[in-house]
């Protein structure tokens, strides 16, 4: 950081402090301390969390081609703890298959509190790839063929470029190409980024961008890629194909063929290790979560088993920093089962991320209010190494 920047820093940091003096601190379900009135005379409300339509970050998305996909235009959720030191480090997570961002919110200000810029991105994804009744990739062996769906519907919704031989939309059928590639991933990050910087100045967006005009694209190396299930696969591939400050997968990958497929839980060839080395990689999954199985194979194949065995985070012996493993278990009961005094472990792929089944210290709690039982577990694999609340060292010079 340069002198100048750290007393940017320190200014508004001391700003902050001046406009809560009168302000009395909130419980911990809100850890700003400042009222959004408060901050709002003052100039500006802080994210906690902003929510910003995509089609007003770049109203070129907006298409009669997505009329029946109208969830591709839930809003962002944009977090940022201006009671904080910010570490300069983006997150941005991916939701799971038809999930919006506003199912992330406890691991979205969770992450925040670490002093991350945060941002839940909505993404065009509803279009499934596992074989099932919704997949546009329908296989009943996993085969050649529906690898390659796999892998063309996966960078579809990344760049929304057609891929294939020939080359087709899947993803965004019926949509000019750059119709089409303004809904991708990197567009939509990038868009809502320039959003940002312009309507929020002073907060460091523009940090999280490089390049002028059309060139212009994530600065991959100050972000974090994370993602749960759906979003964690996406999340793999931009780590493949960019060098990422860290990736946190939740529930994921779980692109390759299943356990009732033969042969069992093998990671698609595609998912592999490119421009992110290994000792980026972190990873959360339940251990009732049907494809678990994969999900540890693909972090095998991921070369995450580097660092230690799978661990699981409830254990009586285990706390942080779990014997410093990257691949990390729960066995926790899910918050539908916490409600009904039950151990069926429903929805126990959702538990590790989605606020509606994961698992809290009073179940009848209600977002703002609430505890994840999952917080020394996320804050570990988003680069808290230990109890002591130290950073991990991959802050390193090379990111800058």
């Amino acid at each position: 950081m340069t002198m100048s920047r750290a007393a940017r820093r320190l200014g508004s940091v001391m700003l902050l402090v001046i406009a809560a003096c009168s302000v009395p601190r909130r419980g911990r379900s809100d850890p700003v301390g400042v009222s959004e009135q408060t901050l709002a005379d003052a100039g500006r409300a802080p994210c906690w969390p902003c929510l910003v339509a995509p089609d007003k970050a770049n109203p070129a998305i907006v298409d009669r081609a997505i009329s029946t996909e109208k969830q591709w235009l839930s809003e962002h959720y944009v977090w940022l703890d201006p009671m904080v030191e910010h570490l300069e480090k983006l997150v941005v997570h991916l939701p799971g298959q038809r999930n919006t961002p506003s199912q992330f919110k406890y691991l979205a200000q969770e992450t925040a509190r670490l002093g991350y810029h945060v941002v839940v991105l909505m993404y065009s994804n509803t279009v499934g790839v596992g074989g099932g009744p919704d997949s546009i990739c329908k296989f009943k062996s996993y085969d050649q063929a529906a690898e390659m769906c796999q892998e063309n519907v996966r960078l579809e919704v990344l760049d929304g470029k057609a891929h294939g031989a020939p080359p087709a939309h899947l993803v965004f059928p019926g949509m000019t190409a750059a119709r089409a590639e303004a809904h991708g991933i990197y567009d939509r990050l990038t868009k809502l980024l320039e959003h940002l910087a312009l309507t929020r100045p002073g907060e460091g967006w523009s940090e999280f961008l490089h390049g002028r005009g059309p060139d212009r694209a994530p600065a991959w190396r100050k972000i974090v890629i994370s993602g749960f299930s759906y979003g964690g696969s996406e999340a793999a591939l931009i780590a493949k194909s960019h060098r990422v400050h860290r990736v946190t997968l939740f529930g994921s990958p779980r692109d390759g063929s299943d356990a009732a497929s033969s042969p069992a839980n093998v990671p698609g060839a595609f998912v592999a290790l490119g421009k992110t080395p290994s000792n980026r990689y972190y990873g959360l999954v339940h251990g009732h979560d049907p494809g678990h199985e994969l999900t540890l194979a693909t972090w095998q194949k991921l070369g995450m088993s580097k660092f230690g065995a799978p661990v699981f985070e409830d254990a009586i012996t285990s706390s942080p920093p779990y014997d410093r493993t990257h691949m990390l278990l729960t066995d926790r009961r899910t918050l539908p089962d916490q409600k009904a005094g039950t151990t069926t472990f429903a929805n126990a792929h959702g538990s590790v991320a989605n606020d509606q089944f994961t698992p809290l210290e009073d179940p009848k709690a209600v977002w703002p209010a609430g505890t994840p039982l999952l917080g020394d577990v996320w804050r570990y694999i988003l680069g808290v190494q230990g109890q002591d609340g130290q950073q991990d060292p991959l802050g390193d010079s090379s990111d800058d």
